[in-house]
Formats: C-alpha cells, structure tokens, sequence
C-alpha cells in the first residue's frame, strides 16, 4: 500500500469511527450530554469502577481480534474492520474515563469556564468533514 493509498484509508477510517462514536453514543447515553454515562451507570449498579466496565467491552472486543489473528472466523457478522473501528473507539473512551478521572482527583475544572461553548456543554452531531 503506497502513502496515498494509506492516508486515504486512514481518513475513511476516521470517518467511520466518529460517525460510529456519535450513532452508538446516542444509544449508550440515553439522551444524556455525559459521553461516559454507559461506564458510569453500569459501575455504580454491579460496585465496580466505570474504567473496569471500559476494561470488559475493550477486552470483548480485543479477544475477538485476537481470535481472527489465530486464524479463527468472526461469526458475529461483524467485520475484523468494524471490531477495529471499535477497538480504537474504545481505546478514546478509555483514554476519556482516565482523563476526567485525574481533572476529578485534581479538581483542575479551570479551562471550562460558565457560559463557554465547549464540547462538554454542546449537542455535537456528525460531521464527516470535523476534524
């Protein structure tokens, strides 16, 4: 694969995945403007941490790959392309738990300021062109 044909996969892919974040977040969220309330609800039902319910649905995933790696078939329907899309869907959010975790334990909320449009406090849709 030459570089032209790479980076045009790679921005296909980046496509895919957002549009994917942004359909499959509706669902997970119930309405709600926490991108992490699926981790957060799920934690505080079964007493664990929203990162350990991150750490399943990544896990479920990754055994997947790891399977079609060995040589086994994916009998989900699913492609190995979209088990990456999610894979790296969830590698976001993940990256996400961690990173409000530590603005939580810092209590570091200074770079959102009352009234400030930010991602936080916007309904952000698709956009195959955002970048």
């Amino acid at each position: 694969m030459d570089n032209k044909e790479f980076y045009i996969m790679f921005e296909n892919l980046v496509d895919e995945e957002r549009k994917i974040m942004c359909d499959k977040g509706k669902e997970y969220t119930k309405g709600s403007k926490d991108k992490l309330k699926n981790f957060k609800e799920i934690a505080e039902r079964i007493s664990i941490t929203p990162l350990q319910v991150w750490a399943t649905y990544y896990l479920k995933h990754q055994f997947s790959l790891e399977h079609f790696l060995n040589g086994g078939e994916i009998s989900s329907g699913e492609s190995i392309r979209s088990r990456i899309i999610d894979l790296r869907n969830y590698l976001v959010l993940g990256l996400a738990l961690i990173e409000e975790e530590d603005k939580i334990k810092k209590g570091d909320f200074s770079n959102i300021a009352p009234g400030t449009p930010t991602l936080i406090n916007q309904d952000i849709s698709y956009n195959p062109r955002r970048c």
